[in-house]
């Protein structure tokens, strides 16, 4: 699932329907202050029964302690998240 920055939302709406999915990848974009949105997604998908495997799928920033952005890329963070059961 790539879906620039409507992964939350998406996921939310179908939490009730994972029971038959084995194997889920989602690019998560987000931005500062989101925090919360991404610590509920992934405790969701613990509490549907994943495990998962978080990679950076972007270096958006040089340094992780200065926000000192490249300007070509409209989000803060890029994961990639790898879901199993």
């Amino acid at each position: 699932m790539d879906i620039e920055g409507a992964e939350f939302e998406v996921m939310m709406d179908i939490a009730d329907r994972l029971n038959v999915v084995k194997n889920l990848f989602i690019e998560y974009h987000g931005v500062f202050g989101q925090e919360k949105e991404l610590n509920a997604l992934l405790t969701m998908l613990v509490e549907k029964g994943f495990h998962y495997y978080i990679k950076e799928a972007t270096s958006v920033y040089d340094h992780p302690f200065r926000r000192e952005k490249n300007p070509v890329i409209p989000y803060d963070i890029q994961l990639n998240i790898f879901c199993s059961r």
